[in-house]
């Protein structure tokens, strides 16, 4: 191999290294995601313990507000005190003695959270995971193009073409990312 072929080789591989980088940052954080906050709660809703949540108390911290409240199961057999709501945005209308449809996770020791299990909040769970899978399929996306840069060499209409597949597909889940995570 001579000189300049072996040069731009390593040129190839520098710029290969930060969209990996940034695409695996993006994909563990879409994964982390995806998993807390949407296959965990999505488990509760589906084998939780069905029963109501009763708001009992909410402190609001400069934009968010923080609620806890107690859990009673549908059959009375399970009652939690302090409780808190699994995201932050199910006691949103809901003011201190009001309370919604909850599932509590099986598990159900301490630390467990309401999970809020009305047609509304079921939507915006389904938003939550597109949006986490956006962001996991978008940081799938840049690491493709990391690879792309690493093996493309200049003029090659194959590579090319899966270039404009892999900034069509990134679009994509980026799309699905804001949207999934602006509704959820």
């Amino acid at each position: 191999m001579d000189q300049q072929t072996d040069g731009r080789q390593g040129t190839r591989w520098k710029r290969a290294v930060v969209p990996l980088i940034v695409g695996l940052a993006l994909g563990f954080t879409g994964w982390t995601g995806f998993s807390g906050k949407y296959l965990d709660a999505r488990a509760a809703v589906d084998r939780g313990v069905p029963g109501r949540y009763t708001v009992d108390a909410c402190d609001r911290i400069r934009s968010s507000r923080f609620c806890s409240g107690t859990f009673r199961s549908d059959d009375g057999r399970v009652t939690r005190r302090y409780v808190r709501p699994f995201d932050e945005h199910d006691t949103d209308g809901v003011n201190p003695g009001g309370a919604y449809p909850a599932r509590l996770p099986a598990s159900g020791g301490p630390g467990a959270e309401a999970v809020r299990a009305d047609a509304g909040a079921l939507d915006r769970l389904r938003w939550r995971g597109v949006g986490w899978g956006g962001l996991g399929l978008l940081g799938i996306v840049v690491a493709g193009f990391g690879v792309l840069a690493a093996v493309r060499r200049p003029g090659e209409n194959a590579r090319m073409a899966l270039g404009c597949l892999l900034a069509l597909a990134g679009v994509a889940s980026a799309g699905m990312w804001a949207v999934g995570l602006s509704l959820g």
